[in-house]
């Protein structure tokens, strides 16, 4: 049995506190933009 840890970015953690079906469109629209531009990134702004 292998188990394996993953670190959540802020982001990730964000999305994750969504119900559904706000979290999933929400993914979907960040996979949309990022897909516009490589030079878009995904960023926790403060």
């Amino acid at each position: 049995m292998v188990v394996v840890f993953v670190q959540l970015t802020p982001i990730d953690q964000f999305h994750l506190t969504k119900d559904e079906p706000n979290r999933s469109c929400l993914l979907a629209l960040c996979d949309i933009i990022l897909a516009q531009d490589p030079d878009i990134t995904a960023e926790w702004k403060l």
